[in-house]
């Protein structure tokens, strides 16, 4: 069955077969290939004069148009992200703690070992005497991590999407 100009395949060799091109947003001679042109026009780039661009969909996730995709070309993403403390749910430090020195442990706490936290005191709480909160130590609370990206793609496979650039021209309905 012969392909529509600008229908795009997956094919699982590394090469675009004969009346196909990578889709790999190859800039093309708008003279040598005005049947995909009339159809894609500069949707993907290009001056739309000499030349043209086509898909580019190396790494990407084709997208179908909807209400917040409106327009074909769009592109958005990124196959890594640096999250920072914006991307955390709302949340607190606070607690209740003691303002003054623990001595013995409360029944529930026996046998465990007292946190020391690099203090020389152990830290005990009687659930009876839960004390007021207090504001903790800014280096108990402090920014941590690098700050490193994180990846952010979804399960995947390699193929290659190619674009069909001769064939039946498209009918319309």
């Amino acid at each position: 069955m012969d392909p529509f100009v600008g229908e795009i395949r997956i094919f699982t060799w590394d090469w675009a077969p004969k009346g196909w091109a990578l889709c790999n947003g190859a800039l093309l001679n708008l003279q040598q290939n005005v049947a995909l042109y009339s159809l894609i026009g500069v949707y993907y780039g290009g001056n739309g004069t000499t030349n043209f661009n086509i898909p580019d969909l190396r790494g990407r996730t084709p997208r179908h148009l909807s209400q917040q995709l409106p327009q074909v070309g769009l592109s958005a993403g990124s196959e890594n992200v640096t999250l920072t403390a914006a991307n955390l749910p709302q949340h607190t430090h606070s607690t209740n703690v003691a303002n003054s020195p623990g001595t013995t442990p409360p029944a529930a706490l026996a046998g465990r070992l007292p946190g020391n936290c690099n203090g020389t005191n152990p830290i005990y709480i009687p659930a009876a005497n839960a004390g007021t909160p207090v504001a903790l130590n800014q280096a108990s609370i402090a920014v941590a991590g690098g700050s490193s990206p994180v990846a952010n793609m979804q399960p995947w496979v390699t193929a290659n999407y190619c674009i069909a650039i001769s064939g039946i021209f498209p009918p319309r309905n």
